[in-house]
């Protein structure tokens, strides 16, 4: 589930790099933002602060690794950017956090993404493990956002036991993806 950019080209037209940029970013909008989130903590200063990572990131789109996580790239930039965000703004309060204090809190805060990231991935793994008629019923009820009471009327069974067979399911895939991570320790 890398989300890197294997057709990335610096010798690509304009429109084409901006066009691979917007995808990139959008993709990786709320991971990035997340990333910032956990230094800024004011989701008003946060948005003046992607607004600020956006630009600088295309700016510096020839300098991304093709083949690497733009993701990756792109949250390391929205640290460095949140973290003199902050510290403009406690100057102007008066209160100053450390840069260990804030990269402790960056770090935290990677590492939890990344434990998602690896959920992710074995959630993944352990629904291609399902049944496909158990995957499909899964899949369908969480594309529509929960909405159990349309499978009902689709299977033609009463909303309580496909509740029940969802909770079951649900409960498997997280006893599956917790073998998983044991496995890992």
């Amino acid at each position: 589930m890398l989300d890197s950019v294997p057709s990335y080209d610096p010798a690509a037209s304009h429109s084409e790099r901006q066009l691979l940029f917007n995808k990139e970013f959008a993709a990786a909008y709320w991971r990035i933002y997340a990333c910032a989130l956990a230094i800024v903590a004011d989701k008003s200063d946060v948005e003046d602060v992607m607004q600020e990572v956006a630009v600088v990131l295309w700016k510096k789109f020839d300098q991304f690794e093709a083949g690497t996580s733009f993701a990756s790239w792109a949250c390391r930039v929205a640290y460095i950017a949140a973290k003199e965000h902050v510290r403009k703004k406690s100057k102007t309060a008066g209160v100053e956090l450390t840069d260990e204090a804030l990269s402790k809190l960056y770090q935290a805060h990677t590492g939890v993404l990344e434990l998602l990231e690896l959920r992710r991935s074995y959630l993944d793994e352990c629904l291609s493990e399902m049944p496909s008629k158990d995957r499909a019923f899964v899949l369908k009820a969480v594309n529509r956002h929960g909405s159990v009471s349309k499978l009902a009327r689709q299977y033609q069974q009463p909303a309580h036991q496909l509740y029940a067979k969802l909770n079951r399911l649900r409960k498997r895939l997280a006893d599956c993806i917790g073998q998983k991570l044991k496995g890992d320790e």
